[in-house]
């Protein structure tokens, strides 16, 4: 999160994708989003200028056409506000940590005794600049949680962007690290793959630019508070693209900086779908910065809507794209395996792309999906047909049969007869959950047939339905039974040897009218 900065009201480039057919502008999104994330990794890896200079140019190079002189203005730019920033390092060297907290501090208007205080610690941070005005405060984790005691960084994460209104402050980076013993500066390589650093580092890329006022689009919402928190969310969006893949659910006080309800309304329900979007395009195997320029060009909550949505690879439905749907409408977080999100968003991302989805798909997806290695157990089977059927009346798709496609199902993960099958469908549900998957013939048995339940009447009649449903299951049995006594002698025993005489009598009785049961069997 971006500290102190409140930030403008202006957006990205003039240049836009506006009038462009959709495939020009998935790739001029694509070479943006491949662009901007190296430009962020060539400036917070240690080099030479005229090292990452080469680089640059090879990034430029690798940009469409029409976007390379664009960018390299861009560039320019901020690379001059970059050396704005490293001359003001520069009348500070040797006490860089103690210059750039002590200028928070003053503009936070803190007490002397409070400065003193903090700066006392100073010894347990360490000043880093990967490229000349890129500033970097290195902490040790303990002086990283006492400027959180005292405000000077308000987030849970590892990192904080402190970015300066004018060219008279300095902007820079708070990191916390377990240790100082080896710094940023001694290892090239890992602040580019920090991602905390790494969105931290847009926004200080980002502030040079907005301060500027010459170069970024303006937002354009209906009011100044609507346009304020629509700065920040835009923002915040292209952060946690470029930090984890996208927002998902960041709160939206979080992302816009406002607690205004009706904003937060807006916020969420374009976070949810902007989520929905990069879930789609994560399932269609593309990479979520393509929707880096979404974000960073609109001037609206409406426009970035229309931006990630353009940007989703969804154009038909097929196979694949009923999987990616349900994915994103599910959500990717879930408790053990049984929670879903069941996102609405689904719903208006298939109207803006004037799309349905045909019941045989979501049939043929529902199989396939049960198939999964990660559902294993017959329970599970259960409650993800029930979401299946859940997310086809959601989206429209309100003929599929859900007893059918449970069948369906059931029968993919049990390679038994299939008059062995049958039975096990009609079964009562609390036995049929028990119905273990994906085994075949004595395994399947052996793990069916629980040792301590012979002797219930209800649960012989069960194992004797399914033993006698057909010759190959009553052979698997007869092989089998031997094994199924022994294992459940090993099991029990254990479990009264240690109890008096008598127990251990009744006990071993009990063993005995079960063997003797499953004998009849």
């Amino acid at each position: 999160m971006d500290k102190f900065r409140e930030p403008g009201t202006k957006s990205l480039t003039e240049f836009t994708t506006t009038g462009l057919s959709l495939e020009p502008k998935r790739r001029m999104a694509s070479a943006t989003g491949r662009f901007y994330n190296s430009l962020i990794d060539t400036y917070l890896t240690a080099q030479t200028p005229e090292e990452r200079q080469i680089e640059i140019d090879k990034l430029v190079a690798g940009l469409p056409d029409p976007m390379q002189k664009l960018y390299r203005e861009g560039l320019h730019k901020f690379q001059e506000e970059l050396e704005e920033n490293h001359t003001l390092l520069e009348r500070h060297r040797g006490n860089e940590v103690r210059y750039l907290l002590e200028m928070v501090m003053t503009s936070e208007g803190r007490s002397a005794e409070e400065k003193e205080q903090i700066l006392a610690r100073c010894s347990q941070a360490a000043f880093s600049e990967p490229a000349p005005g890129v500033a970097v405060v290195q902490t040790e984790q303990d002086f990283f949680e006492f400027l959180k005691e005292h405000g000077l960084v308000l987030v849970e994460a590892g990192a904080v962007h402190f970015g300066g209104d004018n060219r008279s402050l300095p902007s820079f980076l708070i990191v916390k690290r377990m240790s100082l013993e080896k710094s940023f500066a001694e290892d090239g390589t890992q602040m580019k793959g920090d991602g905390f650093v790494r969105h931290e580092f847009h926004h200080f890329l980002w502030n040079f630019l907005e301060r500027r006022g010459d170069f970024l689009r303006k937002t354009a919402e209906s009011s100044p508070t609507l346009t304020t928190a629509f700065s920040h969310f835009k923002d915040e969006v292209a952060a946690y693209i470029i930090d984890r893949g996208g927002p998902g659910d960041i709160g939206a006080d979080i992302l816009t900086y406002s607690d205004d309800e009706e904003i937060l309304k807006t916020a969420r329900d374009v976070r949810d779908l902007i989520t929905v979007c990069i879930e789609i395009a994560k399932g269609k195997d593309v990479d979520p910065q393509e929707f880096l320029y979404a974000s960073m060009s609109a001037r609206s909550f409406a426009e970035l809507k229309d931006g990630f949505v353009d940007l989703t690879p969804l154009d038909k439905i097929d196979s694949g794209g009923v999987a990616a749907l349900y994915s994103a409408w599910t959500g990717d977080n879930t408790f053990f395996g049984t929670y879903y999100k069941e996102r609405p968003q689904v719903v208006e991302l298939l109207r803006r792309k004037k799309l349905t989805v045909p019941a045989l798909l979501i049939e043929e997806f529902g199989v396939k999906h049960i198939a999964s290695a990660a559902i294993t157990s017959m329970e599970r089977i259960f409650s993800e047909i029930r979401y299946v059927k859940k997310f086809a009346d959601v989206i429209g798709a309100d003929s599929v049969n859900e007893e059918q496609l449970l069948e369906k199902a059931i029968r993919s993960r049990l390679p038994l007869p299939k008059e062995t099958v049958d039975v096990i469908l009609s079964l009562p549900h609390e036995q049929i959950i028990r119905v273990p998957l994906n085994k075949s013939g004595e395994e399947f048995l052996q793990s069916f047939i629980v040792f301590g339940r012979i002797n219930e009447e209800s649960e012989r009649a069960v194992y004797q339905q399914v033993i006698n449903s057909s010759p190959v299951m009553r052979q698997a049995f007869e092989q089998a039974r031997e094994r199924i006594i022994s294992r459940g002698t090993e099991l029990w025993r254990p479990d009264y040897e240690s109890s008096t005489e008598d127990a251990k009598r009744r006990a071993e009785s009990r063993r005995q009218e079960i063997v003797r049961w499953l004998r009849e069997l």
